[in-house]
């Protein structure tokens, strides 16, 4: 069996998303946010098992994408 793995680049598997750096009107915001939620409903319908290789930090939405795995391996 197959399965993908989701991990950061450099020293960070992900830090999230700071809300008050979004910029632009509340549709470029709400598009944001909407966009995410549809990318993370994705990661649930994904027909592999998901692997997050956790390589450093996993900060709010970050550590949403870990927990939305199937398995966790984190570095020290």
């Amino acid at each position: 069996m197959r399965c993908t793995i989701v991990t950061g680049a450099g020293s960070a598997f992900c830090a999230g998303m700071d809300t008050a750096q979004f910029g632009g009107d509340d549709v470029n915001r709400r598009a944001l946010v909407e966009s995410t939620e549809a990318f993370l409903d994705a990661l649930l319908e994904h027909p592999r098992p998901l692997l997050a290789a956790v390589n450093g930090p996993a900060v709010g939405g970050g550590f949403v994408l870990a927990l939305l795995c199937d398995i966790r391996v984190a570095s020290p």
